[in-house]
């Protein structure tokens, strides 16, 4: 629906791609070799590539509106929500959710986590106060 989108405006925000290794040079990744962090990259490709040659290139083969997605733009598409995304609320429940996605990440001395309540309502927990100026954290 592109321009009549509700999520037009907060979609506008957020970049076309991600910067993820998978994007890398080869020259980059080299910098990854033997590390954890190549282990996470070759993973990741390797589902984004499942996901893309089980299921979601024939699903969008049958609409018109999708049918000229490529793979690239897939890997653009599936990089900047897996960048954003967070639990809400349930096993293989993730989404983008406008402004949580604001914060950056860190695993430990974060200010702020993001959970449900009871009724599945998104909440943004404050668990460590940020002094004014300072960059806000999530895990």
């Amino acid at each position: 629906i592109g321009d009549k989108s509700f999520w037009k405006p907060y979609l506008d925000t957020v970049p076309r791609r991600a910067d993820v290794p998978y994007f890398w040079t080869h020259r980059q990744r080299r910098r990854l070799q033997g590390t954890e962090a190549e282990a996470m990259t070759l993973s990741a490709e390797a589902r984004a590539k499942h996901e893309w040659n089980a299921c979601v290139a024939s699903a969008f083969k049958q609409d018109e509106r999708l049918s000229k997605v490529t793979y690239e733009d897939y890997l653009d598409a599936r990089s900047t929500v897996t960048s954003r995304a967070f639990d809400i609320g349930g096993e293989e429940r993730a989404g983008m959710v406008p402004l949580f996605d604001l914060f950056n990440h860190v695993s430990a001395d974060e200010n702020v986590n993001v959970g449900t309540d009871r009724d599945g309502a998104m909440q943004l927990i404050c668990v460590r106060a940020a002094a004014p100026h300072e960059q806000i954290f999530n895990t």
